[in-house]
This record gives structure tokens, sequence and C-alpha cells, in this order.
């Protein structure tokens, strides 16, 4: 589909079932359609053709006739647009990016940490232009230096406007264009990139090789991968627009509008909206085939490591059998393209099925994004940062540390500041939460290494926002030249104690979820929860093998000496105390003896029992043996 580069020129094919002739016009013809540009149409409806002459880079649009209207229309299947919207044009691109990547693996699901960025805000040093691709590029180091193993990309695919905290893609086999740099800007940037490569014996690119926004995201997978970061596109195929130009998807055959009961006669859309988009007409195979091809294309064509797959309950609810039946068509194929890569749902609505393989009557995603602890961290933070003695909803996160209706723990993905939430105007980040009055208070750094300690320690795959590692309590926002960006917070690292205390946390949790086999198992049983005293106490181990952890959670403005709860027999050393990381390391922190023996003391309804320390607003990890 869409132009292909064979011997002397291009071949073009695109679906217009309702069209009356359909061309292919651009530099090669001087942009008229003539006969010798007229694509020949099939039983299917699909026009194809040949173009002698046509050459990588060249640019391109369909000319189509319908019955309602005649004009240039952007290739669905376009791989690269150029930068002049409204109206940007095609660019016939070959895949033959120099990939350095073959020895990379994904890993395996249990193994993943995943780190969710905007590219726009994520690191912007132009601002206020936004950050692209390769400003990217720029911080990877710091990214596989945190320890976390996936780098998940919001939306990458071209879409108007700009920004929005809803998808708005336009253009879906095109990258988003306002993240590539021009060919002008490219010099400041390839000594980063080759500086990358030759730190793994790589050969360097070349300035053309890096040309275009296209090859640009292809390095930055390119480089992760060699960094041991495996990479994730979010896609929302569930809907398209609302920004449609008069060149773009919409009405693509030219077709009238039409009146009722045929008021939407959209060639890729039904009448229904989403988040002022159309919602695309998968009851027909051409449009599956399109939103499937569109995320094999990504798949294989630039490496990618899997999908984040948005909102999957809009088509489930608005067509119920074609939505159900599209996703169990979409991820078997993507499972048969690349059986390793990630298929990640997330829904309004959680349904168990979503996450269960197409062969029991599932919708066949990996993993699933759920809620519970996101909401019983939070509402615990704010009931902390009350004034007073009150009790703090322990048994709240409690209840919610399994994800229900998950066989293993790892088909659950779960965050405490998903994008959607903390978007400006919605709910504050963590350390607002945790100290309203000042979110660079003790108060606020402390109960925010509680929030993320209980992310890192709880079962599933955890997921950090950009910024978290930072301490960043600005509302995040993706329009980049308001104050969304992070810019900010990376220049205050350089001076911020706190800031740097915190990164070091968070590396040092990332790091123990790692040396410790039970933070990515199955074992979990909780051994205590207080509401009045503000603590938590659960067991994490891996069945059948052990390795047990106990993990202490505390949101009490006091500190314990001796505070008692039931635990497993044994010897139990403290291995993570985050009380260490505020002024790194800390001169006053409360620690406990290198054993602490459990008693044979009943307690909590466990035959044993332990007296520890646990200091105010902490969590802390204790390692049998």
């Amino acid at each position: 589909m869409g132009s292909n580069l064979i011997e002397d020129g291009a071949s073009f094919r695109v679906w217009a079932p309702a069209a009356q002739e359909v061309y292919v016009i651009g530099d090669f013809n001087d942009w008229a359609p003539s006969p010798e540009s007229l694509l020949i149409r099939d039983a299917s409806g699909y026009w194809a053709g040949y173009v002698p002459g046509v050459r990588e880079g060249a640019r391109y649009k369909f000319y189509v006739v319908g019955e309602g209207s005649r004009g240039p229309k952007r290739d669905p299947y376009a791989r690269e647009l150029t930068a002049d919207w409204p109206e940007p044009k095609c660019i016939v691109r070959r895949a033959d990016f120099p990939w350095h990547d073959a020895g990379f693996k994904t890993p395996s699901f249990r193994e993943f940490v995943v780190y969710q960025l905007h590219v726009g805000t994520f690191y912007a040093p132009r601002w206020p232009q936004g950050g692209t691709f390769l400003d990217v590029v720029h911080k990877i180091e710091h990214l596989a230096g945190l320890g976390v193993t996936c780098l998940e990309l919001l939306s990458v695919t071209e879409r108007q406007p700009t920004f929005g905290p809803d998808y708005s893609g336009t253009d879906l086999f095109s990258p988003e264009m306002a993240y590539g740099v021009s060919d002008a800007e490219l010099g400041s940037y390839l000594g980063e990139v080759n500086r990358l490569l030759a730190a793994k014996g790589q050969p360097p690119l070349s300035e053309q090789q890096l040309s275009g926004a296209l090859n640009q995201l292809k390095a930055l997978v390119d480089l992760c991968h060699l960094y041991g970061l495996a990479v994730v596109f979010d896609l929302a195929l569930h809907h398209a627009g609302p920004a449609f130009t008069e060149e773009g998807l919409c009405f693509f055959d030219r077709q009238q509008p039409g009146a009722p009961p045929n008021a939407h006669r959209s060639q890729y859309f039904t009448d229904q909206s989403y988040a002022d988009g159309l919602v695309f007409a998968i009851w027909k195979p051409e449009v599956r085939q399109f939103l499937i091809d569109n995320a094999g294309y990504f798949l294989t064509e630039y490496h990618v490591d899997g999908f984040c797959h948005d909102r999957v309950n809009v088509l489930i609810r608005k067509t119920p059998s074609d939505g159900w039946h599209f996703y169990q068509e979409l991820t078997d194929t993507l499972r048969y393209l690349k059986p390793a890569a990630l298929e990640h749902a997330t829904s309004d609505s959680l349904d168990p099925w979503i996450a269960r393989p197409t062969a029991v009557g599932g919708a066949g995603f990996d993993v699933c994004l759920h809620g519970g602890l996101c909401s019983t961290i939070r509402s615990a933070l704010v009931e902390a940062a009350r004034p007073g003695e009150h009790p703090v909803p322990m048994s709240g996160i409690a209840a919610e540390l399994w994800p229900p209706d998950c066989a293993q723990s790892w088909r659950a993905v779960r965050a405490i500041e998903p994008p959607t939430l903390i978007y400006r105007g919605r709910e504050p980040r963590i350390p607002a939460i945790a100290d309203p009055s000042d979110s660079a208070s003790w108060y606020a750094r402390s109960r925010s290494r509680v929030a993320l300690g209980l992310l890192l320690t709880a079962p599933g795959i955890p997921l950090i926002f950009q910024g978290q590692e930072l301490l960043e309590d600005s509302p995040w926002l993706d329009d980049f030249v308001d104050e969304g960006v992070l810019t900010s917070s990376w220049e205050k690292l350089k001076g911020d104690r706190h800031k740097a205390d915190f990164l070091r946390f968070v590396h040092d949790a990332i790091a123990l979820r790692f040396a410790e086999p039970a933070l990515r198992g199955d074992g979990l049983a909780v051994l205590h929860a207080h509401d009045k005293g503000r603590v938590l106490a659960f067991h994490r181990w891996i069945v059948g093998q052990g390795c047990d952890l106990v993990i202490v959670a505390s949101l009490s403005h006091q500190t314990y000496p001796c505070y008692r709860f039931g635990v497993p027999s044994g010897r139990w050393r403290e291995v993570f105390n985050s009380d260490l990381y505020d002024h790194y390391p800390n001169p006053l922190v409360q620690r406990n003896a290198e054993m602490v023996d459990a008693e044979a003391t009943g307690c909590d309804g466990m035959e044993c029992c332990v007296s520890v320390t646990i200091p105010a607003n902490s969590l802390l990890v204790f390692a049998r043996g």
C-alpha cells in the first residue's frame, strides 16, 4: 500500500472504493493529473499503478475524483510528510535505515519497568520550541542509568492540532513532523548521536542517514536498544481527528456526506465521535486492515517492542461485536509478527477478558492498565497531608496490592501519575498531594518516596511518568509553549539537593527490584494494615522458591522505635530504607540492626512477629536470611 520504490520508479496503491478516478501527482509530473498518472481500479476498490522515474524523497499526493468533489488527498499510508501544514505533501521513502540493534532482545514482561514520556515536553533545550526525537536521544544515558527497561512514547504519529490531552491523529503512518529536526539543524545533534554509537562500538551515521523525522525516530529506537531499553509506542486505533483538512483521511474517496439515514458516508469513519474525533468503521475489512497494517508497520519497520493501545473500550462499547473481533485479529497478527512484543491495553472500564488469550475468547492483550493502586495511594497521601492525627487508609492500599482478576501479577500495569490524570486542571502530581502547602518540603519528599516505593515493590509492571524521578510537582501540559516542559527541572537537577537525592532514591529502588526476584514474582500476602497507626506491611516471595521479602510503608508523622507486626519465621535484615535518601546519606537515618529475629509470638494471624524501627514517612524492605 502507499508508495514503494521499485526498479526505476515507484508503485502506488490506495483504497478508494467510491472514487470515480484516482491519479498520482507529484514532483515527477508537475502535480497535474494526466492519463499517464491514472491508477487502475480492481474489483475491491483498490487503485494501483507504476510511475517511472520516481526517486527517494520525491513528494506526491493522490488526486481523487469523487461524486462529491475532486482534488488532492494525502496518502493514508504515507511514511513521512513535509512540514508545510495545513496541507503537507507526502514523501516517498525507502526502508533502508542502517540499524545497529541486531543483538537486542525484548525483555520478558516481568522485567519491564516502564518510563513514559511525551517527546515535545520531556526535554526541550530550545524552548519555547518543543522537544524532538533527537532531544530525547540526549537523555538516553540518563534513562538507562536510572534502571528502567522500557521507554514508552506517547503518541508519535502526525496529529493536528499539535496539543491536547487526548490523541488527535490525522496521518497514522507518518511521525509527528513537529518532533523532527530540519537538515540545517542536524549538525548540532549528529555529534551526540555518533558519540552514543561509538560508546557501543558501532559505526557513525551521516547527516543524510539522519535526515527526516522518520529516520530520527528510528535512530532514537536504535540507540535505546543499544543502551538496553525496549521501546513501546502509544497507538490510538479507535478514532482519528478532529482536525481533518480538505486533503486528509476524512471522506478520502470524496463522496457526498449525504442526508439521514445515511448522514455520514465517510470511507474510513462512522458517524460516531470520541474526543471530538471520529470513530473508525471497523466493520469494514479494509479499515481493519488499515489499522492492523499501521501497528505492524511500526513493529517491523521501526523495530518497536510493542504498543500501548489507548482506550480499547471505545471501539468495544461503540461497536461491541466488531470491536472485540478487531482487537482479537490485531493482537493475533502482531503476536505472529513479533511474539515477544508487549501488547498493553488501557480502558476506561476494566474488563479482565481484555488481557486474556484469544484462544479462550479474550481480546488477546498481554497486560492492562489497572488504576486501583493509583487511586488508593493518592487517597492515602491526601489524608496524610491533612493536619491532625486522624487515620490514613492503608487498608485501602492493601486491598489493591494484587491487581483484581489477574492470574499473574505482570498482567497489570500500575502507575501513580498517569498523564491523563495529572494533566493541568485535573489532579496534582504526587509531591503537590503529599504537601499542598509546599511541594518541596520534607513532608512532600518523604511521602513521595513512600508512594513511588510502593509502586516499585507492589505486584505488577510499574510505570513512571516523565519527571517523577526529579520530584516534578508541576501539572503536565503537552503544550510545550506553556509551562508543561521539564526544562526547568533538568536545569535545577544540577544544583537542587532534593531533586538529586530523589533521583538517587528512584535509581536504588529500581535496582532493588532487579536485585530481589520476589519483587518480580507472584507471591503476595498482606501482613499488617493499621489505618490509625498509618502503617502497612506485606510479604513478597517467589512461589515455590522463596526469596522472601517484607515491605513496610508508613505515612505517620512520627518514628516508631519498636513497632510490632506479624511476619513469617526467620531472621530478617534491612536491605532498603527510604529515610537514607533525605540529604543522602542521611546522618540521622533511623535504621534497624543488621539482623532482626522473628519472635515465636503470634501477631496479626501469624505465628511470629518482629519489633522494628519505622522512621516517619518511610518505606523499608527486609529480606529473610
